[in-house]
């Protein structure tokens, strides 16, 4: 990941494949990508700023589903084909940006 941006990646044990949120702060894109498969776009306009704080809320249900909000602000759910909690092995962390805390 260039600077100016950020990924963070949930990689799950083999053979499952990982799950990689990435944004960029240039041209303002939130994608998700699972596996080596097409990224997606969540949202268009990505409101983020660089070195300015942000909250980034990743939440994770038993059947798969994750959900995002940014700020407090729900950015609706997304389906992660066969990809549950359970086989979340590590968290990645990549690009411009400075974590503050992570809670599971």
């Amino acid at each position: 990941m260039a600077m100016g941006g950020f990924s963070l990646s949930l990689r799950a044990a083999p053979p499952e494949p990982g799950l990689v949120l990435a944004a960029c702060f240039r041209t303002g894109a939130l994608t998700w990508c699972q596996g080596p498969g097409e990224a997606h776009e969540v949202l268009d306009g990505f409101p983020f700023h660089a070195r300015r704080f942000f909250q980034l809320l990743l939440v994770v249900d038993v059947a798969g589903k994750f959900c995002l909000a940014l700020n407090g602000v729900p950015l609706g759910p997304f389906h992660a084909s066969g990809l549950a909690w359970p086989c979340l092995t590590q968290l990645g962390i990549t690009g411009d940006l400075r974590l503050h805390r992570v809670l599971c």
